[in-house]
């Protein structure tokens, strides 16, 4: 305790002003406390993983019987968040999987309780988010196909959501087997159910669009994606006009337009000109009618627009515009 707050003591003096820099090199003595500090805080945070993975897996039987409950499930669910925490930096991403963790967090995936399964959907999405090592290990543990079926959960599908978009993030082999396994079919179907649903739940809507749109990056996947009928879904969604406004309506409307105009690169969307430039009419329209910092906020949308345009207007598709394939990456786009 004593060497963290010398450690602490220093950093503030060093950075609030009350102490003047000294000009030259560090002393030897002072050197050999940061690097012991350093030292200490590598071996602080793996010990702060065990130890808290230590919680979490005592008696594992108990996430797959009724009756978790009080003290019990709040103090594992306190060490998930914690181990949350620490995998933020990537190095302790990576040592989950040495120190043997990573797949008892995929276990949980499966386990009875929604809130300690979205804690592991996060886990996972933070570890495998530009991680290829993570990525690989989840994809062979069969994390991606315990994931699929709980996007068709409400209480867990935007956790999950955002551990698959993760997880495929340029890697081939996992967006191949995501397409073997449907996932295609299940993002139109999870689209649609908002198109019918009594209750939209725009933050998901949110969630959803950003991982077609990283999805969709990819010409193969975007090509799959048409075919499971998601372009379709798609066009249906970004008709009404309606259904943006308010609330984060042209966030969810700029992510749309994103991967529709990356969709529309592949065959089968081509087929459908007249809704497209129908939806670029409206949309078009709606954003010029925006108060002038609104229109800055979003404009993207021109770009997205146009991109429409020219795709519907070619004979044949096209490769990606630059705009669009250089924009945000795919990963979490928010965890929560």
């Amino acid at each position: 305790l004593g060497l963290w707050q010398g450690l602490l003591k220093w950093s503030l003096q060093y950075s609030d002003g009350t102490t003047n820099r000294p000009e030259g090199e560090m002393s030897e003595e002072r050197r050999k406390f940061l690097e012991k500090a350093m030292e200490g805080l590598g071996r602080t945070e793996v010990d702060a993983i065990k130890g808290n993975m230590a919680v979490v897996l005592e008696n594992p039987r108990v996430y797959f019987e009724d009756g978790l409950g009080g003290t019990d499930l709040e103090s594992r669910l306190d060490a998930l968040e914690n181990v949350l925490d620490v995998v933020d930096n990537l190095d302790n991403a990576k040592s989950l999987v040495p120190l043997g963790f990573f797949s008892p967090i995929i276990g949980l995936l499966r386990c009875n309780y929604a809130e300690v399964k979205k804690l592991a959907a996060r886990i996972i999405a933070v570890c495998s988010q530009h991680n290829p090592p993570c990525q690989q290990h989840a994809l062979e543990g069969g994390a991606l196909s315990v994931l699929m079926p709980m996007l068709h959960d409400r209480d867990v599908r935007t956790q999950a959501l955002s551990a698959v978009t993760c997880l495929l993030g340029g890697h081939s082999d996992g967006l191949a087997l995501f397409a073997n396994l449907g996932g295609g079919r299940v993002l139109a179907a999870l689209l649609d159910g908002e198109l019918r649903g009594d209750e939209e739940d725009p933050r998901f809507q949110l969630r959803l669009l950003h991982t077609l749109a990283a999805l969709a990056v990819d010409a193969r996947t975007a090509e799959r994606l048409n075919e499971a009928g998601v372009g379709s879904s798609l066009l249906d969604y970004l008709t009404n006009s309606s259904r943006f406004e308010g609330g984060n309506g042209w966030h969810r409307r700029e992510k749309g337009l994103r991967a529709l105009a990356l969709l529309s690169r592949a065959p089968a969307l081509g087929a459908q000109p007249a809704r497209t430039l129908e939806v670029v009419s409206a949309t078009r329209s709606d954003y010029q009618a925006l108060p002038p910092d609104d229109q800055a906020a979003h404009r993207e949308v021109v770009q997205y627009l146009d991109d429409l345009v020219e795709a519907v207007s070619s004979p044949v598709p096209q490769a990606a515009p630059l705009a669009i394939a250089m924009a945000s990456p795919i990963g979490a786009g928010g965890n929560a």
